[in-house]
């Protein structure tokens, strides 16, 4: 463990036919999986660019799949994603590190700095929340584990949000809130972000 902060990147498996399948319908399997390409190596530069230390979470085990040098991979492990992402805070938080980020590889407007300000934000707060236009959230984050905050959510709804929110102020829960983006779910919403993505992957060093 070189760092007291750890970021959990949530992925699926590079595999046509299997992701952005909202895309897939309008415009094909082979430009939905070349997006989703784009918006992986996307997070992983933005991921690399921040002060902590890098996981990333597959959600299957095969097939093998190369990640970037220095960061570490996992396995999501649960029933749903509620389970998921409550078992990978568990998993890193109780290794030593003192803060936890969770966000996925379909946000082509996060930034490092975003991510580094809900760390920040960490040191007041028990959680921290993305905000999403769609009503969940493209980051969470967390100084301890808080399995409760994820339980019957309806996932993939817009009500994700909301009710995690509920949860957190049930238990008691300090939170904090950074800036509302948009996450990648359709063509027109990766034709918004497209000239973003592709600008910070062909920035020179």
């Amino acid at each position: 463990m070189s760092n007291s902060k750890a970021l959990i990147l949530f992925q699926k498996r590079r595999v046509r036919g299997k992701v952005k399948t909202r895309i897939a319908r309008t415009e094909g399997n082979e430009e939905a999986l070349a997006i989703y390409n784009q918006l992986v190596k996307y997070t992983h530069k933005v991921s690399s660019e921040v002060n902590a230390d890098v996981f990333v979470f597959f959600s299957e085990s095969e097939p093998r799949e190369d990640i970037p040098v220095g960061f570490k991979e996992g396995l999501q492990i649960g029933k749903d994603l509620g389970e998921r992402m409550s078992n990978a805070f568990i998993e890193i938080l109780s290794i030593g590190y003192e803060k936890a980020a969770l966000i996925g590889t379909d946000c082509g407007e996060l930034t490092s700095e975003i991510i580094e300000n809900g760390f920040d934000l960490l040191n007041d707060n028990e959680v921290v929340f993305g905000p999403a236009d769609d009503g969940g959230y493209y980051l969470i984050g967390m100084n301890k584990p808080n399995p409760d905050v994820f339980k019957d959510i309806p996932w993939s709804t817009d009500q994700v949000l909301s009710l995690t929110k509920q949860r957190a102020e049930k238990k008691g829960l300090t939170f904090a809130l950074l800036p509302q983006l948009s996450d990648v779910d359709t063509i027109e919403d990766w034709k918004r972000q497209q000239k973003g993505v592709l600008a910070l992957l062909t920035e020179k060093v």
